[in-house]
């Protein structure tokens, strides 16, 4: 098989399997979006929380 015919297949491939997709609709994409930014804000505000706390031990720690 010459290169040309290869990458034709892998293109047609490739529509074929996009066919298959499963795409959301807006609003299924705006929940989703919305779990997204709720979760990524939610950990982000634990790990913060944390961090701030891990320094101000050590400083209490090193400070003694």
């Amino acid at each position: 098989m010459n290169v040309f015919k290869k990458v034709k297949n892998t293109f047609r491939e490739s529509y074929l399997e996009l066919k298959k997709v499963h795409w959301p609709t807006k609003k299924e994409a705006r929940i989703l979006t919305g779990a997204v930014i709720a979760t990524t804000v939610f950990y982000t505000l634990i790990l913060t929380t944390m961090d701030f706390g891990i320094v101000e031990l050590f400083k209490k720690i090193i400070i003694k």
